[in-house]
């Protein structure tokens, strides 16, 4: 269905797609964002520590102001509504109601079911919040040329550490209806 929704629209609305953009406004969307959304199809929006509630619960509603102003561009498609959402220092939410992921680095050490674990629990909550992509996990390897970059965001040192957590972590998210982005290519380094 999106395939055949998609060859309906015009070049610069498919261009427009390929898009996933921030938006303004802290606890609800400003003004501006809705009236972009409502004249621009662009494919998804991605969220920011700024633009959270306070409370976690509120951030459905949130989304579904964006996902509402969407359906005026003619598109008749729905947003991406992506998040940070790696764990540990990369974790945008404020206030209690969402399960607080440890750090990567933390996990690691744990293992592969913890991982899948967390990723399940991180699927569910953001899926009931209307996010549908997480813009996790961190698939580098911690080496001492990104240490100060990465810190604690990495699995860790070992490949197959790293590919078993992250691939976990990964399922999960998806296992729950959330798309899940590895993260950085080509990697980082100083």
């Amino acid at each position: 269905e999106a395939a055949a929704r998609v060859s309906r629209l015009g070049l610069e609305a498919k261009a427009s797609q390929v898009l996933l953009i921030g938006v303004q406004g802290q606890g609800t969307p400003s003004a501006s964002t809705l009236e972009l959304l409502g004249r621009t199809p662009v494919g998804g929006v991605v969220l920011f520590g700024f633009n959270l509630p306070e409370r976690p619960a509120d951030l459905g509603a949130y989304v579904g102001r964006l996902q509402d102003a969407a359906k005026a561009n003619g598109s008749g498609l729905p947003l991406i509504v992506a998040i940070d959402h790696e764990g540990g220092s990369v974790f945008r939410f404020k206030g209690p109601g969402i399960t607080r992921i440890p750090p990567p680095s933390e996990v690691g050490s744990a293992g592969a079911k913890y991982a899948s674990a967390l990723g399940r629990a991180a699927g569910a909550e953001l899926r009931a919040l209307g996010v549908n992509m997480a813009l996790a996990p961190v698939v580098e390897l911690l080496t001492e040329g990104n240490r100060r970059f990465l810190g604690s965001r990495s699995y860790g040192r070992s490949a197959s550490v790293v590919d078993a957590c992250a691939g976990a972590y990964i399922e999960g998210l998806q296992r729950e209806g959330v798309a899940a982005v590895a993260k950085h290519f080509p990697g980082n380094a100083e």
